[in-house]
């Protein structure tokens, strides 16, 4: 078997290319058999694992071509090139099992985000814990176990050194050109990107088609870039755009809902909470009933929106104005959060105590770090509660926490500022005592925490109710996110991303109690709205609009990964935003192309603004 080395290489890729599809296949039977072709996800998605092959190639390739020079076998680099092999199988078969439910809770397999969003132990450990139940591990346990015995059985009978001087020379003119067209994807001036792969307008054929290695290393690219940065759009019709998106900006003309010019300010962020789980916004009766019974005094935005589907970009939408953007998890980058405007920044600028309240762990994602900069005085995490309080896996149950709000804002200096974030409705739905909905579907368990939520605010309002501060506060619910828990939504439907926001308090005109309103909005909406009600200007927030400005153009905006979700007041469209194709469009369909064009147009000044600091033009 003189030359029996030869064929290690090729058996190493064509053993990938046979797990890569068993992979697949598990990803097709366990997540979107139901709504997918498998065979169409083999053929579009091949290219990548062709792709993923080669970069894990790439380093048993070379050890094993520069064993083919060492003379006399002194140096046997067999054990090596099994152990990088083993390493390499153990990451593939992670990214593998952490993506099945990975992609049922954000809509996308492992990426970037995650792997930031794991940046610390204790976080990760959480993390893990949170989405990997027994059977994760087990199927984990079971990839690694097949994956690592084929590679034990192919350097044991087909390793071997080329000890031809010539074949050893020529071997890296062969292979190296050879990992090089593999990874990217042939001979085009531009190398493959995930989106090769995606071939339908449905999301989970996408995401089974895609190599899920090669859509990690391929996010990894976009740590610090986006791809919509390079193109080029003609300046003036950016500027024509922006000035269109918010020709009031800075402009201190809104309506008056407020009767205090400096009322106390109670923001509370509910955890993954959609507008589906509300009565008013048409969703189920009876899942959040205190909610129904608020609306009676306050005043409802029926079409507002989230621009993302993390707590991290949720925050940042909603105290810094900055809208979501793909791949990037701009809290955890503590140098651009910093940089950012804020709405705490401003509140403090006009003699607010600013608070936030939280009951899990405010090192999570950069959310310390982020308050921290901001100067933000009062700062509560799960190390302000007792060891007894702290009953579920993310730390205080939301009980604990609004009772922790209730006795530090008691405390406080009036005016005052305080951000309460829940979390008792994040996975894994942990309760104590009887749940509302007593069926162990994701649903039930799901409603079941909603409730148990709802609850804890309407006992929030009753005890404080006669508080000093209670007559001159206005409160603010909304949500970081929407969710897919009560499993009536896909991943790119508006609805996923439409949240509440709810305005009530003694602080609110009258005139304003009991009302609703169609105005379009997004999360990144809250900073400006509010400081206009304070009379303070909003124009350090270039993304923020004053949804009590009659004449702001009425907009909102999303983005996952791969797609953008543009809305006015007469259309709804989803289109991809690497290519602009459209997927569908709700309301007038005229001139789709145009408004396509003006989201992209928008979601590149964004772009410039968060990563090369560059300030919008007005025309």
């Amino acid at each position: 078997m003189r030359f029996r080395g030869l064929a290690y290489l090729p058996a190493i890729l064509f053993w990938w290319l046979i797990c890569f599809q068993l992979f697949r296949f598990v990803f097709y039977w366990l997540i979107t058999s139901a709504s997918t072709r498998f065979l169409s996800g083999v053929y579009n998605g091949m290219i990548t694992d062709f792709a993923a092959a080669g970069y894990l190639i790439l380093i048993p390739a070379a050890l094993w071509m520069f064993g083919n020079f060492i003379q006399g076998n002194r140096i046997n680099l067999i054990k090596p090139n099994l152990i990088i092999n083993i390493i390499l199988a153990i990451f593939v078969c992670f990214i593998e099992v952490v993506s099945l439910p990975l992609y049922a809770e954000w809509g996308t397999t492992f990426n970037l985000r995650a792997a930031v969003s794991a940046a610390s132990p204790g976080e990760a450990a959480t993390t893990f814990f949170d989405y990997f139940s027994w059977k994760w591990l087990i199927l984990f346990a079971a990839e690694c176990a097949f994956v690592i015995t084929g590679f034990y059985f192919i350097h044991k009978y087909l390793y071997d050194q080329v000890r031809n001087k010539i074949l050893g020379i020529c071997l890296p003119l062969v292979f190296v050109p050879l990992l090089i067209f593999g990874i990217r994807g042939g001979t085009g001036n531009f190398p493959i990107n995930s989106e090769t792969a995606f071939y339908s307008h449905n999301q989970s054929e996408n995401y089974m088609a895609v190599n899920k290695t090669f859509y990690f290393i391929s996010t990894l690219k976009q740590k610090k870039h986006l791809d919509i940065v390079d193109i080029n759009y003609n300046r003036e019709e950016l500027a024509a755009t922006y000035t269109k998106l918010y020709n009031t900006h800075g402009q201190n003309n809104s309506k008056e809902a407020l009767n205090s010019s400096q009322p106390n300010i109670v923001l509370i962020i509910l955890e993954g909470c959609p507008a589906e789980a509300f009565e008013p916004l048409g969703g189920e009766a009876g899942i959040s009933p205190c909610f129904t019974k608020l609306c009676s005094k306050g005043l409802l935005f029926k079409r507002f929106y989230a621009s993302g589907f993390r707590t991290d970009q949720g925050l940042l939408s909603i105290l810094s104005g900055i809208p979501a953007l793909p791949y990037l998890n701009i809290m955890a980058d503590q140098t651009t959060a910093s940089a950012l405007p804020s709405l705490i920044k401003e509140l403090n600028k006009n003699h607010y105590l600013t608070a936030f309240i939280y009951g899990g762990n405010a090192d999570f994602s950069g959310i310390r770090s982020y308050f921290e900069s901001n100067n933000t005085q009062v700062i509560i995490d799960k190390t302000a509660y007792t060891e007894k309080q702290l009953s579920i896996e993310w730390g205080a149950p939301d009980n604990e926490l609004f009772n922790m709000a209730t006795d530090k804002i008691n405390e406080f200096e009036e005016p005052f500022f305080a951000c309460i974030l829940t979390q008792s409705t994040h996975t894994p739905f942990e309760l104590e005592g009887k749940h509302k909905y007593p069926g162990k579907s994701t649903s039930d368990r799901y409603k079941s925490t909603v409730y148990f939520t709802d609850s804890c605010i309407g006992n929030f309002i009753d005890i404080n109710q006669n508080a000093k501060w209670f007559d001159n506060t206005i409160f603010l619910i909304t949500s970081d996110h929407g969710c897919l828990y009560l499993g009536n939504l896909d991943f790119n439907d508006h609805e996923r991303f439409r949240i509440p926001l709810l305005l009530f308090g003694e602080a609110l005109k009258v005139e304003y109690c009991g009302k609703s309103t169609d105005v379009v909005g997004s999360s990144h909406d809250i900073p400006a709205t509010l400081l206009s009600q304070l009379k303070v200007k909003n124009g350090v927030f270039p993304f923020s609009k004053d949804l009590f400005n009659a004449k702001s153009y009425n907009h909102a905006y999303w983005i996952t990964d791969h797609t953008m979700g543009w809305i006015t007041n007469d259309r709804k469209i989803v289109f991809n935003f690497s290519d602009m194709e459209i997927y569908n469009t709700e309301g007038d369909t005229t001139n789709n192309r145009y408004f396509v064009i003006e989201g992209m147009q928008f979601y590149k000044l964004l772009a410039e603004y968060i990563l090369l600091k560059k300030q919008p033009d007005i025309r």
